[in-house]
């Protein structure tokens, strides 16, 4: 046996060699395998039990062989290995240090943990609290309103104690839907006119009570004092 070398392998068919021996012979056919791997150099003299054991050293000889020619291998494994564990020996100790280092001081490094934790929490609650949820200010803004345009317009509907309701919405896009008209010049004048509901409707009248009342304007006085008479 090689130095270093502990153990070795017998082979399951290596029944098929030793079947015809007696239990007699079997045992010194064992005793002969255990002195040779212990470097006894044992000598075989009966020529039945000789037949039985070349196979047995044919084996034992090549697996030898095979592991001398990988102990480099196992050498540099084992070198990589000490090298490992050295150096996990090493980040173990530095994050000791570390872990003293906070215990010390906490504050730098528990604050700024406790702060980015705080914020992703906060985000995430929101994202859920939000998502999927009615909103009747973001949902008039996708609608295409100015956004300054529905603050004004929430104050005056907060005034006139208007309700912020799924159905209020639905109702101002459908009205929006049956209108060419620009959305934010309808929405300025429900702010202007403090209209807490909202009606396309609405908008066209005033504006054709706008523009009557600027045809009017061009008018002579006199004249409109004439026609007054008539009424």
């Amino acid at each position: 046996m090689a130095e270093n070398k502990k153990s070795f392998l017998i082979y399951s068919d290596t029944i098929n060699n030793i079947e015809h021996l007696t239990n007699e012979e079997k045992g010194i056919l064992f005793q002969h395998l255990l002195e040779y791997v212990n470097d006894m150099n044992p000598i075989l003299e009966d020529r039945l039990i000789l037949t039985a054991w070349k196979p047995i050293e044919t084996h034992l000889k090549r697996d030898l062989k095979k592991w001398t020619d990988k102990a480099p291998q196992r050498s540099d494994k084992a070198r990589k290995a000490g090298l490992a564990s050295a150096k996990a020996r090493e980040l173990k100790g530095t994050k000791s240090n570390s872990l003293v280092e906070n215990e010390l001081n906490p504050t730098k490094s528990t604050v700024s943990v406790n702060v980015n934790v705080n914020d992703n929490v906060n985000d995430i609650l929101l994202e859920k609290e939000t998502k999927g949820k009615f909103n009747f200010k973001k949902d008039l803004i996708d609608l295409g309103f100015k956004d300054t345009l529905v603050d004004d317009w929430l104050i005056v509907r907060k005034n006139k104690k208007a309700s912020n309701t799924k159905t209020s919405f639905k109702a101002i896009k459908n009205q929006i839907e049956k209108t060419k008209i620009d959305k934010d010049l309808i929405l300025e004048m429900h702010v202007e006119k403090s209209w807490s509901g909202f009606k396309v409707e609405w908008y066209e009248n005033e504006s054709k009570k706008i523009n009557n009342n600027n045809s009017n304007q061009d008018i002579p006085q006199d004249m409109l004092d004439k026609a007054s008479k008539f009424d």
